[in-house]
């Protein structure tokens, strides 16, 4: 089995988080730069939510591409692994 479109297609993905995880601090960091009396509570909750956020989505990243990579799951699973890898994408992606 050639795992080359499947390499190509995580690196894509991991590349699709990393600019949008830098886009959003920057949005942060010049939004709080004009709030720089934000007291640190606020901004160290906002860093565990994003925080959170990102090991979630890896998490279901993960149990998704190796139910899709899988062999030994059928149609079903493999719709609910495809369906998920849509919602994370859509979530990272969506514009605010």
């Amino acid at each position: 089995m050639n795992y080359l479109p499947i390499i190509l297609f995580a690196v894509t993905v991991i590349t699709l988080f990393t600019i949008s995880l830098i886009a959003r601090i920057r949005r942060d960091r010049d939004r709080n730069f004009a709030l720089s009396r934000t007291p640190k509570s606020a901004m160290t909750q906002a860093l565990i939510q994003l925080a959170m956020r990102i090991v979630v989505s890896l998490a279901l990243l993960g149990c998704s591409l190796f139910v899709v990579m899988s062999q030994s799951y059928g149609a079903q699973e493999k719709h609910w692994a495809f369906g998920s890898l849509g919602t994370i994408l859509g979530y990272w992606l969506k514009s605010k």
